[in-house]
């Protein structure tokens, strides 16, 4: 696993994002991103035809992407240059919207997908855990 800690940009899935981010500078890549997990319907397990397995490249993007909006929102993480934290302020309105996706985005990586999964199988699990849930509740009070 290409993951050295629980922060939403201690991996290398997520720094790839962002780095594409970095590069394009499009909100539509936010969106997409936060989309395809949100949107993905929940699995049963990992054997399971029924749903939408939501695999570690995947979550890992999409926790980097619920960041990226709850910094838009003026409720960074630590883990942003402020370079973009400066073209996120600028792109405020437009990824204001996107505040109930991306909670129901880090909401689907904290209870389904390969990421709970093998955070399960660690003693950081809680800490993961709690990583998260203080991603939703930013993105939550940015939006109140």
């Amino acid at each position: 696993m290409s993951v050295w800690g629980v922060g939403s940009f201690e991996n290398d899935f997520a720094l790839d994002w962002l780095g594409a981010l970095e590069s394009e500078r499009s909100t539509g890549l936010v969106a997409s991103t936060l989309a395809l997990v949100a949107d993905a319907l929940p699995s049963g397990g990992v054997d399971d035809d029924e749903g939408d397995y939501l695999e570690l490249h995947e979550v890992c993007a999409a926790l980097a992407a619920a960041e990226v909006v709850a910094s838009a929102l003026g409720k960074p993480g630590p883990e942003l240059s402020d370079e973009t934290i400066r073209w996120l302020e600028q792109q405020r309105a437009e990824l204001a919207v996107l505040a109930p996706l991306a909670c129901k985005a880090a909401e689907r990586v904290r209870d389904d997908s390969e990421a709970s999964e093998l955070w399960a199988e660690t003693d950081e699990f809680l800490l993961w855990h709690d990583t998260v849930n203080e991603l939703i509740s930013r993105l939550q009070v940015a939006r109140a």
